[in-house]
């Protein structure tokens, strides 16, 4: 599996265990106040560590591998045109992605007008764009863009 492809892969494992835990510890929390949960800046900040952790040691492991097999050797950057080709695309399905999900987000409050619902939906909705980004990317690597 190319250097790249499997970059994505462990961003979006960070991103779905991250996410897994973010939802998780909100709808405990709900459970425990019988209501949608405040935002809790310890929730949300070990949210982030969790994700940024899991996806700069897969990569730093990636990256150890792919250098040491001389994988990137001679690539400007370490990509190639293809490689070029499939991120601008995957970054462009991310940025419509996230825009829908946002406005939906956004839309949805004329509906619950709860703020704390608002913030986890933003959360969530950012995970899932991450995870669309890293689908499209990997759809893009299989296709041959």
């Amino acid at each position: 599996m190319p250097y790249w492809e499997r970059n994505t892969i462990i961003l979006g494992l960070g991103s779905l265990i991250g996410g897994t835990y973010y939802l998780v510890m909100v709808l405990i929390q709900s459970m425990a106040i019988g209501a949608v949960a405040p935002p809790s800046l310890f929730t949300f900040i070990s949210y982030l560590v969790l994700q940024i952790a899991i996806s700069a040691i897969g990569v730093s492991v990636s990256t150890a591998r792919a250098s040491k097999g001389g994988e990137l050797a001679g690539l400007p950057g370490g990509m190639d045109e293809r490689d070029t080709l499939v991120k601008t695309k995957s970054e462009a399905g991310y940025g419509h992605l996230v825009s829908a999900v946002m406005f939906l987000a956004l839309a949805a409050w004329f509906i619950h007008q709860n703020a704390n619902l608002l913030f986890h939906s933003v959360v969530v909705g950012l995970v899932f764009g991450e995870l669309g980004r890293a689908v499209i990317q990997l759809v893009n690597y299989r296709r041959g863009v």
